[in-house]
């Protein structure tokens, strides 16, 4: 009698990474102001950095089954983004704007026709929330191009449903 066969592979999709594409992509139609978006990356430090960016780094991934072969999963995401100006006060403008449009794309009614067009974005999110802004004070850059700059982070949280 011989044993019964049983699969060995597993079929793995990669939602991390679609997700960040579709926040990379959003970023750059909606905020065009930064001008360099990056992904899976945070260089500190980095003098070269162009400015205005912003970077999306995933953080983690926090699974649920919810029922039978159902799951609801939240993708956390840290968005760091470094604005430089001419004055301090350009800079403070700038860094506080940036937090607001990330509110804004992320409502109920982000493009001002009522729609959750962003709060669910399928088929990459069906639900999200941001949290913990923060912004650092204006500092003087000391290199060429803008002459003070300012760091702003914030987390934002995506969900999906997945049926296996």
């Amino acid at each position: 009698m011989s044993a019964p066969s049983v699969q060995t592979t597993l079929t793995v999709t990669n939602f991390t990474d679609d997700k960040a594409n579709a926040l990379v992509a959003l970023f750059k139609t909606y905020i065009p102001g930064l001008t360099n978006v990056m992904k899976f990356v945070r260089p500190i430090g980095d003098k070269t950095l162009p400015l205005d960016c912003l970077m999306v780094q995933p953080k983690m991934a926090d699974p649920r089954m919810l029922t039978t072969a159902k799951y609801e999963t939240w993708y956390f995401f840290d968005l760091y983004y470094y604005v430089g100006g001419a004055s301090i006060e350009a800079v403070g403008v700038k860094v506080t704007a940036v937090a607001e449009t990330f509110m804004k794309l992320f409502s109920q009614n982000a493009l001002g026709d009522g729609s959750v067009k962003f709060k669910q974005y399928e088929p990459y999110w069906t639900n999200s929330e941001m949290s913990r802004f923060e912004f650092s004070p204006a500092f003087l850059l000391g290199r060429e191009g803008p002459k003070y700059a300012a760091v702003g982070y914030c987390q934002l949280k995506v969900m999906t449903v997945t049926l296996k």
